[in-house]
């Protein structure tokens, strides 16, 4: 049994390894979701709901939105060079008060045809006449409003009037945050692992090493299911689980056997 004093040494030893497991969770997060925000690394955020191609899907209720920053661009692909004659930019309430309409043949060189100034939101017509081009780009510079730059729909018409960017690929500088959070609910297992490790790593009894080892197995499997690195489910995570909770109850069971019993008679002599 252990007395007073022993169960405060683990306590305090289990506070210190929690300290070093949370801190070190934090630390390291935080820099992978830096990372993420600058784009050196992909953690696979998911998707937004106002990414470039929803200007350009032919549906007036959804939209591109972009950081809250000045500037920022949208393009349209058109997929080949095309003799282009107008494009129709649909805005939402967060509309640009100046921006440009440039094209490019190429994607690298860049043609202003359009520089607006007074930009007034609602829907803006720029008329480009005898223009080739393959890439239309809306170079929006100033914001109106706190938020970023957003739009229902970006149109482009060749020189017969026809609508001919519905559909196609559209790159964005940036899209709408969905949240400073938004991240940790694909990654929320390792909350579990951080969790469990101390429980493991400096158990205070057998019943909490027993819990350790649940949270940190259960946190590990499935947070290596959410990024796609094995194709188990929820049925072998669970049997997993068990599989390493039985393991360890063996092992406290081997090392309890192994003990010498300190509650025993002291050894026995004759007196001479």
């Amino acid at each position: 049994m252990i007395d007073g004093t022993e169960a405060r040494r683990r306590a305090r030893r289990q506070e210190r390894v929690a300290k070093v497991v949370w801190g070190s969770l934090f630390l390291v997060m935080g820099v992978l979701f830096t990372l993420h925000d600058m784009g050196r690394i992909d953690l696979g955020e998911p998707e937004s709901h106002f990414s470039a191609a929803y200007a350009v899907d032919g549906d007036d209720h959804t939209r591109w939105g972009s950081a809250f920053r000045d500037p920022q661009w949208l393009t349209v692909d058109l997929g080949a060079v095309t003799a282009i004659s107008k494009v129709r930019i649909h805005w939402e309430d967060a509309y640009a008060a100046d921006y440009e309409v440039q094209v490019s043949t190429d994607g690298d060189r860049w043609t202003t045809a359009a520089h607006v100034t007074a930009g007034k939101g609602g829907t803006e017509d720029q008329d480009i006449p005898a223009t080739a081009a393959r890439y239309v780009r809306v170079m929006a510079i100033r914001r109106v409003t706190p938020y970023g730059f957003s739009i229902w729909e970006l149109q482009v018409f060749d020189a017969t009037g026809a609508l001919v960017s519905q559909g196609k690929p559209a790159t964005a500088s940036s899209v709408e945050d969905l949240g400073p959070f938004v991240l940790w609910f694909k990654f929320w297992p390792v909350l579990l692992v951080a969790s469990g490790l101390p429980l493991l790593i400096a158990p205070r009894d057998d019943t909490s090493q027993v819990l350790g080892m649940i949270l940190t197995a259960a946190g590990t499997l499935l947070q290596v299911q959410s990024l796609g690195l094995v194709p188990w489910g929820f049925r072998q995570t669970a049997a997993g689980v068990l599989v390493l909770v039985g393991l360890i109850i063996l092992l406290q069971s081997q090392r309890r056997g192994e003990r010498p019993d300190q509650g025993g008679p002291g050894p026995s002599g004759s007196a001479s």
